[in-house]
């Protein structure tokens, strides 16, 4: 019966416990006066929830949550809830229900860009108190307007873990980053999982060592960004993302972020930049040389997406050595709008330097220039690589890049060549591909066939 009560996505099997209540109009009305032995039933179960996931579909009455929160002998309503997840307009006058030692994870907001002063206030209470009740807290995510006093309650959450900001009062990014913020932040040395933004240039008031670290979300200006990167101490940081939308000021900082990123000791980045087609584009030849990003000898996971007009001109050299830099590299994800010019992408031979380098590449994204052949007899390997995304390459002759593709990467699935805007030759491509492992199979299906044949002409002789 534990088992049943465990995980809850609403109230109303817990109201549908207790005496005398109906639901009218997506509410629940008593029709009687409710006493503490009616609710003697709710708290039973309740005490067996573990998780919430509540979105607000339904309407509790305030004067019966008061009554709900009155439990004999100081108990707490959800005295084993553990994870509480709140989403939902208005969903601030149901915390009174969820103050619980128990909890370790919450997340707590809305979609909503206005909230009426009541909502406000009561959350104020709320995080008030919740240093007090929360002492369990590892994971707090917040889409709540976010206020200076909110915020200084945070480092009392002694083994908070993992932090997120997110603002619904704060277009565009919606995340929120300002120096009483930051402040605050930088008290919590023993933070893990930090994701904060800042969608106006911002330069931190202190410099706080983040010794315990191990992944970082900055969204945002990217001067902030940047701020954010050279102040702080990430000694154990393993795990970057950054995502900053185009400002006018951004084309400077550019090429200063990735070399900022380089002293890292990073197993995974993901890098999300918008510019305008009047930006000059990013070099390969500065962006993955060994002064930049190729000196994280560890990378596992790599994305860069550009948008906006802004783009990357690289070549086959430096395919050649992003591959040799990272051995380990099991994911690669390099993409940017059309261009203009084919020549200034990798050509089909940039495949077969990371099948040939790249022994633990497991899935590669990128743009190249399929157009002409490169090699008049494509390399043959057994490499394992089982997602291959080329995007909006431009190509030309269906039947040679088939086969230097099935000849490079012989077991990958077809399938993931294509998108919704794929052409029809990357269709044909892929229709090729998987046409190629079917006569594959049937080959393995026939010799199979001839051993067992021969086994058993052997056996009877």
């Amino acid at each position: 019966m534990s088992l049943l009560w465990e995980n809850l996505d609403t109230l109303v099997p817990l109201l549908q416990l207790v005496p005398g209540l109906q639901p009218v109009n997506g509410t629940y009305v008593p029709e009687s006066q409710i006493s503490t032995a009616d609710l003697m039933v709710f708290y039973h179960y309740a005490a067996h929830v573990r998780r919430l996931v509540y979105t607000r579909n339904l309407n509790v009455p305030e004067s019966l949550l008061l009554k709900i929160c009155a439990t004999p002998a100081h108990r707490h309503v959800f005295p084993k809830l553990r994870n509480l997840y709140l989403w939902g307009d208005g969903i601030s006058r149901e915390l009174m229900l969820f103050r619980t030692p128990s909890m370790q994870d919450l997340t707590i907001g809305t979609d909503k860009e206005s909230w009426q002063q009541a909502d406000l206030e009561v959350l104020k209470s709320f995080f008030g108190q919740l240093p007090s009740f929360a002492t369990h807290l590892i994971s707090l995510r917040m889409a709540v307007p976010v206020s200076g006093y909110m915020v200084k309650t945070i480092p009392a959450l002694k083994r908070l873990c993992m932090l997120y900001f997110r603002d619904p009062q704060s277009p565009p990014a919606r995340v929120v980053l300002d120096r009483e913020t930051f402040a605050a932040i930088s008290q919590m040395e023993h933070i893990t999982d930090l994701r904060i933004e800042a969608p106006e240039p911002f330069v931190p008031p202190v410099a706080p060592a983040f010794a315990r670290l191990e992944k970082l979300e900055l969204f945002g200006h990217l001067q902030s960004v940047l701020a954010a990167l050279e102040t702080c101490s990430l000694s154990n940081l393993i795990n970057l993302r950054i995502i900053s939308g185009y400002h006018p000021s951004n084309v400077a900082y550019h090429r200063t972020l990735f070399s900022s990123i380089s002293w890292l000791h990073l197993t995974y980045l993901h890098i999300r930049l918008a510019g305008t087609s009047s930006d000059y584009p990013l070099l390969g030849e500065e962006v993955f040389s060994p002064s930049c990003l190729l000196k994280l000898r560890h990378m596992q996971q790599f994305f860069l997406r550009l948008e906006g007009g802004l783009s990357l001109i690289y070549n086959n050299e430096d395919v050649n050595r992003i591959a040799k830099a990272w051995p380990k590299v099991q994911k690669i994800g390099i993409v940017q709008d059309p261009v203009d010019d084919p020549k200034t992408l990798p050509n089909l031979e940039a495949l077969a330097i990371f099948a040939r380098c790249s022994l633990d590449l497991m899935s590669l994204t990128m743009v190249l220039n399929a157009r002409e052949p490169v090699l008049a007899e494509p390399p043959v390997t057994l490499h394992r690589l089982g997602f291959l995304n080329l995007l909006h390459s431009p190509t030309s002759d269906v039947a040679y890049v088939a086969r230097f593709i099935h000849c490079v990467f012989p077991c990958f699935y077809p399938c993931s060549l294509l998108t919704k805007d794929s052409s029809q030759e990357w269709r044909q491509i892929a229709r090729a591909l998987e046409q190629f492992q079917q006569i594959i199979m049937d080959e393995r299906r026939r010799a199979n066939f001839g051993m067992e044949l021969f086994r058993a002409n052997q056996g009877k002789t």
